[in-house]
């Protein structure tokens, strides 16, 4: 599936989640894009991963700072097993932010309620709804 420019040139978004009873969460988060997936750390104990397990279905929300453009990524959630090579994408994405001034990767990356050890999240695109004033809502699916 072809990654729209609205979320390549962009790295942070908004993902919901929501749980074995459909309670949603939703939280915003720096992404980085490698041939065709998204991805994402978080700590092993956060509720994202706690939804992700109950339910791998996800939805990141990426917008334009004016919010008149924007992308919703239809996407199914895994976590990855050895993430090593990941967290140094990841690392590089949010090292542009200049706003970034920490001994972590992002500020909470040590929290002791969220647990110390990160984990990457894929995530596949099934499909992918953008929103533009020049051509209304587009919609692709894998």
């Amino acid at each position: 599936m072809k990654i729209p420019e609205l979320i390549l040139s962009n790295n942070i978004g908004v993902l919901s989640t929501c749980d074995e009873h459909c309670k949603p969460s939703a939280a915003t988060l720096f992404y980085a894009v490698r041939g065709g997936k998204l991805y994402f750390f978080t700590h092993e104990d956060s509720v994202k991963i706690k939804h992700i397990h109950a339910n791998p279905s996800v939805c990141l929300v990426v917008s334009d700072h004016t919010n008149y453009r924007q992308a919703q990524v239809y996407a199914t959630a895994k976590i990855i097993e050895e993430p090593s090579e990941l967290l140094k994408l990841l690392e590089n994405v949010i090292n542009k932010e200049e706003v970034i001034k920490s001994d972590y990767l992002i500020p909470y990356m040590y929290i002791e309620s969220e647990g110390s050890a990160p984990v990457v999240v894929e995530m596949e695109p099934k499909s992918i709804r953008l929103f533009q004033p020049e051509t209304g809502i587009t919609q692709t699916s894998a």
